[in-house]
């Protein structure tokens, strides 16, 4: 392990020397450092500190609290050092520090003490800054306390600090896949590459484009598709690396720390352009100055403050560009060569206040991994990691957990091929749904085991589902979970969780609604084919109970349908779109079993043979009004006919056939009407009623202008005498069309394209006024 900067020995005039020998030899898993006080995590779990004035010792000494624990990363804030062991317990200890004659700081390292209120949950991740900690648990849920100034903490307020660990409520269902924090504000990454920043913003370093502060979680959305892997953070400036190597900086740029050859501050995400054509695999960041390390040429290069040696560059001046730091030259120095001429190479680098550290190893060493990012990162648990293992009692409590945290779930299941699940945005969730399908073909084999990840999703995740979520990967729960529904089979279980499910997307805030419809058009055909046969089976199946129990209020079938008419939309404007036959619904049969049914019960001694015609009769609208059981059979098929009427804002359940069904039904549901003078006959109104009403409204000029080229009805410019008119107008044409009936209106074309939404053309002017459309011919 080499280290320079504040602590090294002989810094400054000689920057660059070994960590000490105490550590000679010994495996380092992690390091962090803040003003006076470094900590070194061995990968035996052992820790050793050196601070200044700490045991008047300079030299690393083993911090000797942790002899029942292994302790696996470290992280050190101003004022507190988190120590997290490898069982995913947290440990705080407090920093103090008094100033000596020499006015120089001293330090002493508290003894640690368990956070209580973590205890019950498994850690994975800690982040400090000067004086707030944020906690990543294994199921994904993020934690914050400490101080509050700027809003750091990202509860949505200021200036309060909370002394112990509170959830980031606003980020529920964003799977995380690493916490970072700086002096005073904080970052957290998803797993397809989602930045998010809050806190102090005074120099623009959480890269929103410009210096407010922010009280809680805000998308970086000029980092949106750069497939950001890793997020460094120092006092005042942040660095994010991506897939493909590239650094972009942002923040405060005073000492050349974002490495622009300039000290001005930049508010935008700014590609460090010094380092173009190079592949940059980790970076780290000092309060001050940032280091970055290429693989393929074994050099870490250093840019910012160098006043106290930590740019490794045998000098204290400040650098605005990245250069690169002589390794092979402080190997020498510091004797790293043995006898049989092997080389040692770059594995790890650290940074922290105002030091620089490096990991070396053996380069035969080093080959298998030289180009792996961060590896030491532990990652929150997902469902399709646990599934490939065996299933014994932890496994199957693993499962069920994951279930229920949607942070967990929406982290399974990526798009991996070619980095597809970096591309999720408003168009595609980056999922790949034939792993969800095999996934939980592989659950369906264990029923006790599905029954109980049944129960956790509708008793915990779906409850659980924010209306407005802050990420975007969020959303990949709502095509997730219908994969189980479909394993579930037809049972009452499956309905249960549909119907919880429906109810959760249409609770949904619109433009994330419109996302899910976008997502629902991009998805694979097969898996939309199951998705709408799935919402048609369940909206028949609620039909029929509506149906039978004579309710004119279903909530669950007005959900189910809801979401069934916006899959046929969405159908609409697919590539590859299935039939509609798939959307319908035998709304006729439905209504007929029902009828079957009540009449029995209303006429149990009456033989097939007599009910038969009955019900064929009743659903043309004929009935025997002098007997109260036939009143009792009519007030029951109102009731129906009542029912279906709701249904008419979904108009994807009915295929023609159905439709003219209805329409032949409905004109035989109405009364008898005579009129005087004349002769009626049949139930409904008569033809002759129609036809006088058409010649009343051609030669009636009180309503419609009449061209007399043409003879045909046009909208006057004047205000008609009746208001309304139009209006009841159209009711009478919608009599007209539901009773089968034919009227003249006379009518131009042009008329009903307007209302198909179909622009007319010069044509349609010409069939209204010949002379007026000819006069326009060939007009540009």
């Amino acid at each position: 392990m080499l280290s320079w900067g504040e602590l090294t020995s002989g810094s400054g005039q000689n920057p660059c020397s070994p960590s000490e020998e105490i550590l000679k030899g010994e495996r380092v898993q992690h390091v962090c450092s803040r003003e006076g006080v470094t900590v070194f995590v061995l990968e035996n779990g052992k820790v050793y500190i050196r601070a200044r004035g700490w045991k008047r010792n300079s030299k690393p000494g083993q911090f000797t609290h942790f002899k029942e624990q292994k302790i696996d990363i470290a992280e050190s804030g101003i004022s507190h050092i988190l120590f997290l062991s490898k069982t995913g317990i947290v440990f705080q200890s407090e920093v103090k520090s008094k100033e000596t004659a020499a006015k120089v700081k001293d330090f002493s390292i508290m003894k640690p003490q368990v956070l209580k209120s973590l205890s019950n949950t498994h850690i994975i991740q800690v982040a400090c800054g000067n004086n707030h900690s944020l906690a990543l648990s294994k199921n994904g849920q993020l934690f914050a306390w400490g101080q509050n100034t700027y809003g750091q903490l990202g509860h949505g307020t200021k200036d309060v600090s909370q002394h112990s660990p509170q959830s980031v409520i606003s980020l529920t269902g964003m799977p995380v896949a690493q916490i970072a924090a700086g002096g005073d504000h904080s970052f957290t990454l998803s797993l397809s590459g989602t930045v998010f920043g809050w806190g102090r913003n005074n120099h623009g370093q959480l890269g929103l484009k410009d210096t407010e502060d922010r009280l809680e979680p805000n998308h970086v959305t000029l980092l949106k598709g750069k497939r950001t892997i890793y997020i460094a953070c120092g006092e005042e400036h942040t660095a994010v690396l991506t897939k493909v190597g590239l650094v972009y900086t942002f923040g405060a740029g005073s000492y050349g720390q974002l490495g622009h050859n300039s000290t001005k501050d930049e508010i935008k995400p700014h590609l460090i352009g010094y380092l173009f054509g190079s592949k940059v695999s980790q970076i780290a960041c000092g309060s001050y100055h940032t280091l970055v390390f290429v693989p393929s040429c074994g050099k870490i290069y250093s840019f910012g403050r160098g006043e106290e040696g930590q740019l490794g560059n045998k000098e204290t001046r400040d650098q605005l560009v990245p250069l690169s730091i002589n390794i092979t030259d402080i190997f020498a120095y510091n004797g790293y060569e043995d006898g049989h001429g092997a080389k040692l190479a770059v594995k790890r680098i650290f940074a922290g206040g105002h030091q620089s550290f490096a990991e070396c190893c053996d380069e035969m060493d080093l080959l298998p991994c030289v180009n792996q990012s961060f590896n030491i990162l532990r990652r929150t648990v997902t469902v399709d990691h646990l599934l490939e293992q065996e299933l014994d009692k932890n496994t199957r409590k693993g499962i069920v957990r994951a279930f229920s945290s949607s942070q967990t779930l929406c982290g399974s299941f990526l798009d991996v091929n070619k980095d597809g699940h970096f591309k999720t945005n408003g168009e595609t969730s980056g999922l790949n749904l034939s792993a969800v399908y095999l996934g939980f073909v592989m659950l369906a084999k264990n029923s006790s085991v599905l029954q109980q990840v049944k129960n956790a999703v509708q008793n915990n995740l779906i409850p659980s589902l924010p209306r407005s979520p802050t990420c975007v990967e969020t959303l990949r729960v709502y095509i997730i979970i219908p994969e189980l529904i479909a394993v579930l089979g037809e049972s009452r279980d499956s309905a249960t969780l549909l119907e919880s499910l429906s109810r959760s997307i249409l609770s949904l805030e619109d433009s994330y609604f419109k996302i899910l419809e976008r997502w629902w058009c991009t998805m694979p055909y097969y898996f939309f084919l199951r998705l709408v046969r799935m919402y048609q089976k369940e909206s028949h199946r609620l039909l029929q109970l509506t149906m039978t129990g004579a309710s004119q209020c279903n909530p669950q079938l007005h959900n189910s349908l809801k979401i069934l008419q916006t899959l046929y939309q969405v159908n609409l404007c697919r590539h590859h779109t299935i039939q509609e036959r798939n959307f319908c619904i035998p709304v006729m049969k439905v209504i007929k079993d029902s009828l079957t049914a009540f009449a029995a019960q209303c006429f149990p001694k009456a033989p097939p043979a007599v009910m038969d015609p009955f019900i064929n009769d009743a659903m043309r609208g004929c009935y025997m009004p002098f007997k109260p059981e036939y009143e009792q059979f009519k007030q029951y098929l109102s009731v129906l006919c009542k029912i279906k009427e709701e249904l008419i804002p979904y108009r994807c359940i009915f295929d023609m056939e159905t439709k003219l069904k209805l329409w032949k039904m409905e004109s035989q549901m109405l009364q008898k009407v005579e009129f005087t003078g004349e002769v009626s006959f049949g139930y409904g109104v008569t033809q002759t009623f129609f036809t006088l009403l058409g010649r009343e409204l051609h030669s009636n000029g009180r309503i419609f202008q009449q061209y007399e080229e043409s003879g045909l009805l046009w909208f006057p410019s004047r205000e008609p005498e009746m208001d309304d008119v139009f209006y009841l107008l159209g009711i009478l044409c919608r009599f007209v069309v539901s009773n089968g009936f034919i009227c003249n209106f006379h009518f131009p074309l042009a008329l009903y394209k307007k209302l198909l939404h179909v622009p007319p053309t010069l044509d349609d002017l010409k069939e209204l006024s010949p002379t007026e459309g000819k006069s326009l011919q060939g007009c540009p």
